[in-house]
């Protein structure tokens, strides 16, 4: 995703924490997510 979760995250003034609690997932995630360390799946959200 090369951190655009992060990049629009930032943009709408969302924290980890309120977007995690938004969207079913922890903060732990968010995080993987945006370090690339973690694929989101379409359960979580994520398009194949």
């Amino acid at each position: 995703m090369d951190n655009r979760l992060r990049q629009i995250r930032r943009a709408k003034d969302i924290t980890q924490e309120e977007l995690a609690k938004a969207i079913g997932v922890t903060r732990q995630t968010i995080i993987a997510i945006e370090k690339g360390q973690c694929i989101p799946c379409k359960k979580q959200g994520g398009r194949t």
